[in-house]
C-alpha cells in the first residue's frame, strides 16, 4: 500500500460577489475575497489550488514555502 500525503489546511470564508458559472475560471476575485488574497500575497502566500463550484463560488488554497521546509504552511 502506498501512503498518500495529506494536506491539512486552515482558512476563513469571505464573501465574493456572485460569479456566473461560465466565468469561474476567468473572472478575477472580487469583494472581500480579493482583499484577503491580496493580503495573503503580501505575507508570501502563493496559489496551490483553486476549487470552482458552479452556483456556489470559488475556494482558493494557498501555500507559503516549499513542501519539506520546516516552516511550510
Amino acid at each position: 500500500m502506498t501512503s498518500t500525503p495529506c494536506l491539512a489546511h486552515y482558512g476563513v470564508t469571505v464573501a465574493e460577489p456572485h460569479v456566473a458559472a461560465d466565468e469561474l475560471t476567468t473572472a478575477p476575485p472580487g469583494g472581500k475575497a480579493a482583499d484577503g488574497l491580496s493580503f495573503l500575497r503580501h505575507l508570501g502566500f502563493e496559489p496551490l489550488h483553486e476549487n470552482l463550484y458552479a452556483d456556489v463560488g470559488r475556494q482558493w488554497i494557498l501555500r507559503r514555502g516549499q513542501r519539506g521546509d520546516a516552516g511550510y504552511l
